[in-house]
C-alpha cells in the first residue's frame, strides 16, 4: 500500500539481508520502520569476536536503496557556502552514483573527490554534519556474542568499542584456548614459527587474530591479540625481553670497573634506582636497536640470527651507550638548573611546557625506551631547550611573544599525542606510529627554535598532523 504507484522501482536487492565486507566476513542486516525511532532503519548485527575486522566505513555505503537519499542529505548537510556549489542536490547524488562504484573507498572520501573533481571545490572533513542525518540513514550496530546476546547497540562502531574491549578480549582469549595457541612463563624460544595472522571459525564466524609474543617481566608468553598494531608492539617488548634473558648479565661484566671516578660521580643523581639499573638499561637499549634493525623475528633461527648478532657486540654497545648516556647527563643537569629556581609570571607558561619537556625525555628507563640511536639526538634536543631558555632569558616582550606563538603550534599536536597514550588500554605499550610521533615532536620543537641545530629529516606539522590521522 505504502508503495504501490512505485512498486516496480523497488528491487530485493536494493534491500539485502546480508552486509558484505572484505576478508569474506557477512552480516545479518534487519530492517525496522518506525520514523523518529533511533533504530529506524536497518541494524547490522555484528559478533564481538569479529570487532577488531570492522569499523563505520565498511558500512558508509549504506544499503543501495537509501543511497541516493543519503548523499543528497550529506549534500544538504553542508554549510549555505559549500552546498551552493552542489544545487540541486538530489541530481548531484544520482551523478555521482552513477560516476563513481559503490564500496571501493569510504563514502565520504569518495564524495569528496568526485565533488572537487567535478567543481573543484574542495570540501573538508569537518564541514559534513552528520548529526543533521536522519535515523533511517545510519546504520544502528547491535553487538552479540557467541550465543546471540546483545553486548552493545548504538550508531558508531567506534564508541561502541571502548567499552566492549573486555568482552573482545575474552572472546580473542577464548579464541587462543580452543586453538592451543596461549602460552606462558617461557624463558628462551621455544615456539615453531609464529604466524602473522591467523583465522579461526568460532560461532559460525571467522574470526580473525595475531599471534604474538608478550613480556611477562621474567618470561614471555604466546597469546593472540585483535589487532596487528598492538600485537607488534608487544611482540617487539617480547622478542627484547628473551634476548635479555639470553645474554644474561655477560655483557655488563667489567664496565663499572672501567670507569673513571668523573665519569663514576657522572652517574650519580639520576632517575634511576642505582648504577647497575642505568647498565641493564644500556644494555637494553642495545637490543632494542638490533630487533628494530630487522623485520619482526617470528622464527626460531630469525631469533637465533637476532642473538648471534648480539653475543659479539653487546658489551662493546652497551660500553658506547653509557659513554653517549654520560654527556647525555651532563646536559640534562644544565638544562635542569635553568629550569629551577623563581621566575617572572609571563614566562610561567613556557617554562612549564619546557619542565614537562624535560621529564617526558628523562626519567627511569628513558635510555631502554628510546635505544642507543635515539638517544644520540637527546643532546640536540637539550641543547634546543637551552637555547629557548635563552632567547627567553636576554629577548624581553618579543621573545616571549614569538615564544607563545610557537607554542601555539606544538602544543595542539604534543596534546593529540598524549591524548593518544593517555587512551591506550592500561599495560599496552605504544605502537610503531605513535613512537614515531614521540620522536617527530622533539624534532619539530628544534625546527621552531633552534633551526641552526638541525633536524633529523623533513619535519613539519603538516608531516606529524598527516602521522597522527593514520593511526
Amino acid at each position: 500500500m505504502l508503495t504501490h504507484d512505485t512498486v516496480e522501482e523497488v528491487r530485493e536487492a536494493d534491500y539485502p539481508e546480508e552486509w558484505s565486507v572484505s576478508g569474506g566476513l557477512t552480516f545479518p542486516i534487519s530492517y525496522h520502520f518506525e520514523p523518529g525511532a533511533k533504530d529506524d532503519g536497518l541494524t547490522i548485527d555484528i559478533p564481538v569476536a569479529t570487532l577488531n575486522r570492522v569499523d563505520d566505513e565498511d558500512f558508509s555505503w549504506i544499503v543501495p536503496g537509501l543511497r541516493e537519499e543519503l548523499v543528497t542529505e550529506l549534500i544538504r548537510s553542508l554549510p549555505k557556502a559549500l552546498r551552493v556549489n552542489f544545487v540541486p542536490a538530489p541530481n548531484t547524488a544520482r551523478e555521482f552514483l552513477a560516476a563513481v562504484p559503490a564500496g571501493e573507498e569510504p563514502l565520504l572520501t569518495a564524495l569528496e573527490r568526485y565533488l572537487r573533481s567535478t567543481t573543484g571545490v574542495h570540501v573538508p572533513r569537518g564541514a559534513w554534519d552528520l548529526s543533521a542525518l536522519p535515523a533511517h540513514l545510519t546504520p544502528t550496530y547491535r553487538v552479540v556474542d557467541e550465543r546471540g546476546r546483545v553486548q552493545g547497540r548504538g550508531k558508531s562502531l567506534t564508541e561502541l568499542k571502548a567499552p566492549l574491549r573486555p568482552q573482545f578480549e575474552r572472546a580473542i582469549a577464548a579464541v587462543a584456548s580452543d586453538s592451543g595457541v596461549a602460552r606462558t612463563g617461557e624463558t628462551a624460544w621455544v615456539f615453531d614459527e609464529i604466524p602473522d595472522t591467523a583465522t579461526w571459525t568460532r560461532a559460525g564466524h571467522e574470526v580473525e587474530a595475531f599471534p604474538g609474543l608478550v613480556d611477562e617481566g621474567a618470561s614471555v608468553g604466546l597469546q593472540v591479540f585483535g589487532s596487528a598494531d598492538e600485537r607488534d608492539a608487544r611482540h617487539r617488548l617480547a622478542v627484547v625481553r628473551l634476548a635479555l634473558l639470553a645474554l644474561g648479565s655477560a655483557p655488563l661484566a667489567g664496565v663499572v670497573e672501567g670507569l673513571g671516578n668523573a665519569e663514576k660521580l657522572g652517574l650519580a643523581g639520576t632517575p634511576y634506582a642505582g648504577v647497575p639499573a642505568i647498565l641493564e638499561d644500556c644494555l637494553r637499549a642495545v637490543v632494542v636497536d638490533a630487533v628494530d634493525a630487522r623485520p619482526p623475528v617470528r622464527t626460531r633461527q630469525e631469533y637465533d640470527d637476532l642473538l648471534a648478532g648480539l653475543r659479539p657486540s653487546a658489551a662493546a654497545g652497551v660500553r658506547d651507550v653509557l659513554a653517549e648516556l654520560l654527556r647525555v647527563l651532563a646536559t640534562w643537569r644544565e638544562v635542569d638548573r635553568l629550569l629551577s629556581g623563581r621566575a617572572d609570571l609571563p614566562m610561567l607558561p613556557a617554562l612549564t611546557d619546557l619542565q614537562g619537556q624535560l621529564a617526558r625525555l628523562v626519567h627511569d628507563g628513558f635510555v631502554g625506551d628510546a635505544g642507543a640511536a635515539r638517544l644520540r639526538r637527546y643532546r640536540t634536543w637539550l641543547a634546543a631547550m637551552r637555547e629557548r631558555r635563552g632567547q627567553l632569558e636576554t629577548g624581553g616582550r618579543p621573545a616571549l611573544v614569538k615564544d607563545r606563538q610557537r607554542m601555539d603550534l606544538v602544543q595542539p599536536l604534543q596534546e593529540a599525542y598524549l591524548a593518544r597514550v593517555a587512551a591506550l588500554p592500561e599495560g599496552r605499550p605504544a605502537g610503531e606510529g605513535l613512537r614515531a610521533i614521540r620522536w617527530m615532536l622533539e624534532e619539530y620543537r628544534v625546527s621552531l627554535w633552534a633551526q641552526q641545530l638541525g633536524t633529523d629529516g623533513p619535519i613539519s606539522d603538516v608531516r606529524i598532523r598527516k602521522a597522527l590521522d593514520s593511526l
